[in-house]
């Protein structure tokens, strides 16, 4: 990868995270301005409303309870240093691959504010959520909730594709050289060996004298 093409996606990922980052805590500001505290305003009835509540854990209320908290906050920096690291030093992978691992970056971090801050001392702060689609899960989420299983989904489908394309290569490549193979062998069935000048002066042809020479006498036969 040339530098400019490397400098053009460096810039990419650094947008998307700050676009995702920025976008989360705008809606999560809205909505907590706007809103007390598990209120809720339906939007589509039966299908889907804005809820404001908060969640000590992570997406979709997952690691919630009392204990888990704190192996989530042990675990959560960690991994997102570790996403942040292979996206800008080790990934060689396709564009979307990158972008889905922005995508999960930019979410988890976005989250990470508000334990961070949110919250009378510092690491005790809630994640506000607002997302409720009870028509089709219980689940509650956010804006960055959301960009995570968009990134989830788009590693997924990146690494699936990767499989099938270097099953795809080797098999074609296996018929390439089989085909090779084949022509070649084809081609040596008929060759015609034509020995060099060499090789043509070591054969010795007798003279007929020498053939006369050495034939037996017939007639001393008799």
């Amino acid at each position: 990868m040339n530098k400019k093409k490397k400098l053009f996606e460096s810039l990419l990922f650094i947008g998307i995270i700050f676009f995702v980052i920025i976008l989360d805590q705008a809606v999560k500001w809205i909505v907590a301005s706007n809103m007390h505290l598990y209120q809720e305003i339906e939007i589509i009835e039966g299908f889907f409303s804005i809820q404001y509540i908060t969640n000590p854990g992570m997406s979709f209320s997952l690691f919630s309870g009392e204990g888990q908290r704190w192996v989530f906050m042990v675990i959560s920096p960690i991994a997102l240093i570790a996403i942040l690291v292979y996206l800008f030093a080790f990934c060689k992978d396709k564009l979307p691959m990158k972008i889905g691992l922005s995508f999960i970056f930019a979410g988890g971090f976005s989250n990470m504010i508000d334990r961070t801050f949110y919250g009378e001392k510092f690491f005790e702060g809630e994640v506000i959520d607002m997302f409720d689609f009870y028509g089709i899960w219980n689940a509650i989420f956010n804006v960055a909730d959301a960009f995570v299983c968009m990134g989830a989904a788009l590693v997924v489908c990146t690494l699936i594709y990767e499989i099938f394309t270097e099953k795809r290569d080797k098999r074609k490549n296996a018929e390439q050289k089989a085909s090779e193979l084949n022509e070649k062998m084809a081609g040596n069935a008929y060759e015609v060996v034509t020995p060099s000048d060499d090789e043509i002066a070591e054969i010795k042809i007798p003279k007929r004298n020498e053939k006369l020479e050495n034939a037996p006498d017939k007639e001393a036969k008799k």
